[in-house]
């Protein structure tokens, strides 16, 4: 990534890395204050991650990347998504010990595109969890008639296809198949 501290107006640019790494662009006039090291309106988010340029890199800090996503992510970009900024680039397990990571320096576009996708892929496996506590509900409490156990077979399926983008059954095993052979799943 190119330098951009002391750049008069890196705006536009720094606009079309964030876009490029599919991540939420903001703009706000107080962030352009001659405080930091890319004087910049510009700021990216996604899924509670706040993305703010520096000098040749982007600080990303948020709620926490869990460990298991976090060292995918360090085996594939793990020299471009430094963890906590590190410039040794130690694997999350090793830095943070099992715990979750809330910030990385991200030195490569693609490694911000890694990162924007590994956030969005964690978000996604949570809502789907969540999808799925009601009807772990319905079991547990003993419904047991194979009219309740149909519809509520039916209702997860119809939100796993809302939550892969499918319309059928079809569509949602070819979806699955390709995202575990592309390591997304």
């Amino acid at each position: 990534m190119k330098n951009y501290a002391g750049h008069p107006d890196p705006d536009d640019f720094l606009r079309a890395e964030l876009e490029e790494a599919g991540i939420t662009v903001h703009s706000f006039n107080f962030l352009k204050n001659g405080k930091r090291e890319v004087d910049s309106r510009i700021m990216g988010e996604v899924h509670g991650w706040s993305f703010k340029r520096a000098w040749y890199y982007w600080v990303a800090e948020g709620p926490g990347l869990p460990p298991r996503y976090a060292n995918t992510l360090h085996e594939t970009h793990g020299k471009a998504v430094r963890v906590e900024g590190h410039c040794g680039c130690p694997s999350p397990l090793e830095y943070r010990k099992g715990f979750a990571v809330g910030m990385y320096h991200v030195d490569t576009q693609e490694g911000l595109k890694a990162l924007a996708d590994m956030l969005k892929r964690c978000a996604a496996e949570a809502s789907a969890m969540k999808v799925l506590e009601p009807i772990q509900q319905t079991w547990t409490q003993g419904w047991t008639s194979d009219s309740v156990a149909a519809q509520v077979t039916a209702a997860a399926l119809t939100q796993v296809w809302n939550l892969l983008g499918v319309e059928n059954q079809t569509q949602a095993v070819i979806k699955l198949e390709t995202l575990k052979k592309t390591g997304s799943l």
